[in-house]
């Protein structure tokens, strides 16, 4: 029967069954020149083709060596993401936390408002950094145009959970100051929480009055 042309090689020139010799292992050369037939040469190499292309260079595999290469293909198949195990760095038990650890994160927020009563946005990430412990936060997009708010309106006192101790600084674009309300694209902000708030010695934000990034 013949073989599906998709699964098909065609020899390079000058190639002849003398190249390989049935009774020997496959040297270096002979297996490049194998694999150089392929008409895909880019793409990855199926148990299938590998077979045909041996098959087309009249390749005699040692059976051990086959029944070998089959066993460890078909463990790679039968692996999935269920059984297969990884090793594991650290975990996601938001109730154990090592002392000495400090907890980084970092979101894109896509706009945030800072009005303290019925923001479910900001409800939310309040709940995620207490139940998370996280110490230092990152936010981009904040869309705000902080200058047209009042200056007891930071992102520490909408994120603040009962006396935690918290502060932030937030960026924006404030060379663009026409036609635009409390909602302008861009902005970012860094929130520090509980013991850290006690090492900050200084603080900025982009000083090319862009908004792209903001420090402590």
């Amino acid at each position: 029967a013949r073989r599906p042309q998709a699964y098909r090689a065609s020899r390079p020139s000058g190639y002849s069954r003398s190249n390989t010799n049935n009774n020997e292992r496959l040297t270096s050369d002979t297996v490049r020149e194998i694999l150089g037939s392929r008409k895909g040469n880019r793409d990855d190499l199926s148990a299938r083709e590998l077979d045909e292309l041996m098959d087309d260079a009249n390749v005699v595999e040692p059976t051990a060596e086959k029944e070998e290469r089959l066993a460890r293909l078909l463990n790679l198949e039968a692996k999935t993401v269920e059984n297969t195990k990884v090793p594991l760095y650290g975990n996601l038990r938001v109730n154990e936390k090592d002392p000495d650890a400090i907890r980084v994160m970092s979101i894109n927020i896509n706009g945030i408002q800072l009005w303290k009563h019925n923001n479910i946005k900001a409800a939310r990430l309040k709940h995620i950094l207490k139940d998370y412990g996280v110490d230092v936060l990152g936010i981009q997009e904040t869309n705000t145009n902080f200058a047209a708010l009042k200056a007891s309106h930071t992102l520490a006192s909408v994120l603040r959970h009962g006396a935690d101790e918290i502060r932030s600084v937030h960026s924006h674009n404030t060379r663009e100051t026409q036609n635009i309300g409390t909602y302008q694209p861009g902005g970012t902000a860094v929130v520090v929480r509980e013991q850290l708030t006690g090492f900050i010695k200084d603080r900025g934000k982009d000083e090319r009055e862009l908004g792209m990034f903001s420090w402590y």
